[in-house]
């Protein structure tokens, strides 16, 4: 019983610390590895919607919660870095009860999307997405869109995304 006591204990202490190890990823001081990434949100002209946000990752990679505007409302994303050899890989995910997925608009796959950076040059590459509504915000809406996924297991072509976002890395330590 002490045992599987101190277990309990311990995954509970391990799960409270990881989110704060990973929230001072993003605040982690500027260093010959660090990258400065700076994340827009667009709108379908290319306009900039809200404030841009910025981040600091270390060379292993970096996640911070930013808010986007979907369908006129501010909304929690999880966006997280990844950096490999040859680029990263950048995922957004929901952190609201009203979106289910976000899936990447050309293929409509769902998960990490791949960027391919290359040399010492700051990068700038616009990523489009489709936000899938939870099943629940769906049944409270009056008025439905032809156009709109209609859940989690069928998909629609659409002919523009929900969401774009304009993301820029900087090189290591620039």
């Amino acid at each position: 019983m002490p045992r599987l006591w101190f277990a309990l204990v311990l995954g509970a202490v391990v799960a409270v610390a990881a989110p704060v190890a990973r929230a001072q990823l993003a605040d982690a001081p500027a260093d010959a590895g660090t990258r400065l990434i700076q994340v827009s949100q667009v709108d379908a002209k290319g306009a900039l919607v809200g404030r841009p946000n910025e981040v600091a990752c270390p060379p292993s990679g970096c996640q911070t919660v930013i808010d986007l505007v979907i369908d006129k409302l501010s909304e929690p994303f999880l966006f997280s870095v990844e950096f490999v050899g040859s680029g990263a890989y950048v995922t957004l995910s929901p952190r609201s009860i009203a979106t289910a997925e976000v899936l990447e608009f050309g293929e409509g796959h769902k998960g990490a999307i791949f960027v391919p950076l290359h040399g010492r040059d700051r990068q700038q590459v616009d990523m489009a997405f489709i936000i899938v509504r939870s099943a629940t915000v769906r049944a409270l809406e009056p008025d439905r869109d032809a156009d709109v996924l209609a859940s989690g297991q069928v998909f629609n072509r659409k002919r523009a995304p929900d969401l774009t976002l304009r993301v820029s890395f900087a090189p290591p330590g620039g």
